[in-house]
């Protein structure tokens, strides 16, 4: 299994990069995972003074994980919250945690920025649980489409970025089991913590400088309120019909 050394990088990206990458290429790139510490979070008051310590961190490795549903009509809360710096990952386990305070304060911090793929899902989950504005968030997604790149998944852009391929075997686990269990928990922190070595590659290649251009929390949170308010509308227009009916028939 390959290890990316702190202060290590591949040779330098080509000026032009790949817009799609198979599975047959993939499948032969070195293996690479999280070996760092892992630390699971499932009790308040630790939680709370983890939190606290990544307010003060300026990048973090995001990620969510959501039990997987295979009957029509069953779905599941958010289980599970990833954060990670280079060096190590922290697994807030919101099934018995929800979505306190703290993590409210921290996903709405404009100073930590949040690093992840495909975001939009994971923060409309994570809303679910509780309200909060949602700032301070990159979508390496959004980033690797400025590049021209079309497959913009995770394992995808950590294959075309880093030339290295990550797991996903325990990706439709049960993130609602009373332990994770290795596989779980490394497959989890990998997934936050390759996010913030793709960034890292990328700004010393010279991309993806300005995060702040780049952010997408306010983008998400302004859907969510126009999808309630075209929602409010709708479930309001058959009462206003039929208050207006008796005025119509009497005309």
């Amino acid at each position: 299994m390959l290890t990316l050394q702190p202060n290590s990088h591949p040779s330098p990206l080509p000026s032009k990069f790949p817009e799609r990458i198979s599975k047959e290429v993939i499948q032969d790139l070195p293996l690479l995972a999280f070996e760092g510490p892992i630390q699971v979070l499932t009790d308040s008051k630790e939680a709370r003074r983890v939190a606290r310590r990544l307010l003060r961190e300026p990048v973090l490795g995001f990620d969510t994980e959501t039990r997987p549903s295979f009957r029509k009509g069953e779905e599941y809360e958010v289980a599970l919250l990833q954060l990670a710096t280079r060096d190590e990952c922290f697994l807030f386990r919101l099934n018995h945690l929800s979505l306190p305070d703290y993590l409210q304060r921290l996903l709405a911090s404009p100073h930590s920025i949040k690093i992840g793929v495909a975001l939009r899902d994971d923060i409309r989950a994570l809303r679910r649980l509780n309200e909060f504005n949602p700032q301070g968030f990159v979508d390496l997604s959004e980033v690797g489409r400025q590049l021209g790149i079309v497959t913009v998944g995770l394992r995808n852009l950590a294959a075309i970025l880093l030339k290295v391929r990550i797991s996903k075997k325990a990706q439709l686990s049960n993130w609602e089991r009373s332990e994770l269990d290795t596989a779980q928990r490394t497959y989890a922190a990998t997934d936050a913590w390759i996010c913030v070595e793709m960034l890292h590659y990328l700004q010393q290649e010279g991309f993806a400088k300005d995060l702040s251009a780049l952010e997408i929390g306010r983008n998400v949170a302004n859907e969510g309120r126009r999808q309630k308010a075209r929602g409010k509308r709708s479930d309001e227009s058959p009462a206003i019909k039929s208050a207006s009916a008796p005025q119509n028939l009497a005309s």
